[in-house]
């Protein structure tokens, strides 16, 4: 069965999706990871960033492995830098 996830973008992922939002597909419910491989998918210039984005699941922020229900809203953000 086919799932359809809306994803809030922030950052430079925005720009990159000329969007706020876009509309993944992933087989069944999985993980936040499943997510984020599908986004990079999309958008291999952020390949080097898959494993530092920030995620938040229904507001909160997640672990990549976290499980994903069809219900749950998610954001990806890129990772933030400190310069101190």
């Amino acid at each position: 069965m086919t799932l359809h996830f809306t994803i809030r973008l922030y950052g430079r992922y925005r720009d990159a999706a000329r969007s706020e939002t876009i509309t993944l597909q992933l087989e069944e419910e999985k993980s936040i990871q499943d997510v984020l491989d599908a986004f990079v998918k999309l958008f291999p210039v952020f390949a080097k960033d898959a494993r530092h984005m920030m995620v938040s699941k229904n507001g909160v922020l997640s672990a990549h492995d976290a499980p994903l229900q069809h219900s749950d809203q998610v954001a990806i953000a890129p990772p933030v830098v400190s310069g101190g």
